[in-house]
């Protein structure tokens, strides 16, 4: 199980500083570079992460995260309660409305978002994490 914790944790940590380079990883974990390489190449072939296009020696986030987030809010009690009030919030106001939870990393994390109709606006990406006492 060793082995399972580790690749989420550089999965998180790509996620985090991507585009990353094996060598920063190695650093932040203090890991051998072939078991850092090994851990990106078995992501990469699983699709959860891909060679940088403008930089292949660099790693990031692949598309397959991205189904994650469905099938994780579905379930999703907060998700199902706060997502009509968002709808009558962004009404009311006319601002793009963010949902935001509290991660494991001491940090709050987007989960969800309804947008205005402003074409300048306020803009946080799925997923976009921030300090708490932001």
């Amino acid at each position: 199980m060793k082995s399972v914790t580790r690749s989420l944790r550089i999965l998180e940590a790509v996620a985090q500083h991507q585009p990353v380079t094996v060598g920063e990883l190695t650093k932040l974990f203090g890991l051998p570079k072939s078991t850092v390489q090994r851990t990106l190449v078995t992501l990469a072939e699983a699709g959860w992460l891909r060679a940088n296009r403008k930089d292949t020696t660099r790693w990031e986030i692949g598309a397959r995260v991205l189904a994650v987030r469905p099938a994780a809010l579905q379930g999703s009690s907060l998700f199902a309660a706060a997502r009509e009030p968002m709808i009558h919030l962004r009404d009311a106001v006319n601002e793009t409305i963010h949902l935001s939870v509290p991660d494991a990393l001491h940090s709050m994390v987007v989960v969800d978002r309804v947008d205005c109709d402003h074409p300048v606006r306020t803009f946080h990406t799925i997923g976009d994490t921030s300090p708490l006492h932001a």
